[in-house]
């Protein structure tokens, strides 16, 4: 009986150690990403905080980049890279005026991440695409001058 005993709480720990070599992993990763990306700052989030504007500093060059969750997920996000404030004002303003003449029309962002975008007129947002189209972050032309918005704000603290 003590046998069985023992073959349950090897089973166990193994399994402890296990899940706690994952944590240390994850906690290492994430430690490695923050700081290879600089410094991140929030200027204004949107749909309870699954899409926002972030200003990141890193050394003396700051820039932005718009950090979105990805359609159809619940965990998954992906960041567009915008360029310095000009660069990303403009193109935030430029792809919220712009009106597309099909819905297969695809607009390149010329963003430092090379993405493009596609406006859906059914669910009347712009449909941000990585590289390959393999993911898609949905923002809606009210967002997109919300966050030139910000950007300005923060420029004239």
């Amino acid at each position: 009986m003590s046998k069985g005993n023992n073959h349950l709480k090897i089973r166990i720990m193994k399994k402890l150690i296990s899940i706690l070599a994952v944590v240390l992993l994850s906690v290492s990763a994430m430690a490695q990403v923050s700081t290879a990306s600089g410094s991140l700052k929030t200027l204004k989030s949107f749909r309870l905080g699954t899409c926002k504007i972030v200003e990141v500093t890193k050394g003396d060059a700051v820039t932005y980049q718009i950090t979105g969750q990805l359609a159809g997920t619940t965990s998954r996000e992906m960041d567009i890279r915008l360029g310095d404030a000009d660069a990303a004002v403009k193109t935030l303003l430029s792809l919220a005026e712009y009106k597309p003449s099909s819905s297969d029309e695809v607009v390149n962002l010329n963003n430092p991440g090379d993405h493009t975008a596609q406006y859906s007129k059914f669910t009347m947002v712009w449909m941000i695409h990585s590289p390959g189209k393999q993911f898609t972050v949905n923002i809606s032309r009210k967002e997109l001058k919300k966050m030139a918005e910000a950007i300005n704000k923060s420029l004239n603290k």
